[in-house]
């Protein structure tokens, strides 16, 4: 996990990454051919505590963790991955209150992202999160009121984290970004800021192969994903389920059951269809 959540910490987010860990340990004991006995005969915890484990009922210590993994027989790598994560996990929660509601949970954003095989996001209002440069990410955040200087200078750091990561992805591995026009045209900014933000993002979708952008035309009337905006990431790792991001002005929120994200997907896709490349659109 990045330095960024052991920074920022995060808050229901928590409990996404508790989940995939205990996916992970779940399927190392299972592949190894050991029972909750087994945990317990090693004195690592005792089979309660590894069933809990298992559940994401209970968020384990890294030593603890690392004994674990050790005795399922997982690879040094594996076992590196798996106390980097439990570790993340703690620090997120000992800098919860670092800062409040909104940033807080969207700090497990940029690591998702990084780790997607696929990335959908739609946006009706601004140009999406990842994408914006600088100068329009800072206009959008002051015109949120997004507090003090601290969280204001915490949650550009995450925007630029975030589009460091996606200009950075292969064409294998694809982004696509569906707006309004509206969102388009919304001078973000002001008319020199919102010129050169422009002139940025065609530069980004030009030179990211990963990197499609597509706009609904207001000719296109009602069409799916009026609903709101939202990012849907799958991932290429089988323990990993997809996730659907949502956020508000107080909240952020991570679903990963199955009938969610589907109802997302075929909404996306349906909305994906009205709209054009904006590359072909008229600015």
């Amino acid at each position: 996990m990045s330095e960024l959540l052991a920074t920022y910490g995060v808050t229901m987010a928590t409990k996404l990454v508790e989940r995939r860990l205990a996916r992970r340990l779940s399927t190392l004991r299972k592949a190894a051919g050991k029972a909750p006995a087994d945990v317990e005969t090693a004195q690592i915890c005792s089979r309660r505590t590894i069933n809990r484990i298992e559940r994401a009922e209970t968020l384990p210590a890294w030593p603890i963790v690392q004994a674990l993994a050790e005795l399922y027989g997982a690879s040094r790598a594996q076992v590196s991955a798996l106390v980097t994560m439990a570790r993340t996990a703690h620090d997120q929660r000992a800098h919860s209150e670092k800062f409040e509601g909104l940033i807080s949970d969207f700090a497990l954003l940029p690591e998702l992202e990084e780790d997607a095989a696929e990335i959908m996001v739609y946006e009706t209002e601004i140009w999406p999160g990842a994408i914006q440069p600088d100068a329009y990410a800072r206009a959008v955040l002051v015109s949120n009121i997004l507090g003090s200087p601290d969280h204001l200078d915490g949650a550009l750091r995450l925007r630029s984290a975030r589009r460091r990561v996606i200009l950075a992805r292969g064409a294998s591995r694809p982004v696509r970004a569906l707006v309004t026009e509206g969102a388009l045209r919304r001078p973000i900014g002001g008319g020199e800021t919102y010129e050169q933000s422009v002139v940025e993002l065609r530069g980004h979708l030009t030179d990211c192969p990963a990197l499609t952008m597509r706009v609904v035309p207001e000719r296109v009337g009602a069409y799916a994903s009026m609903c709101g905006s939202f990012e849907l990431l799958t991932f290429a790792d089988p323990l990993d389920p997809a996730v659907v991001y949502t956020e508000t002005l107080a909240r952020a929120e991570y679903a990963e059951d199955a009938g969610t994200v589907q109802r997302y997907r075929r909404v996306f896709d349906a909305a994906w269809q009205d709209a054009i490349d904006v590359m072909e659109w008229e600015w």
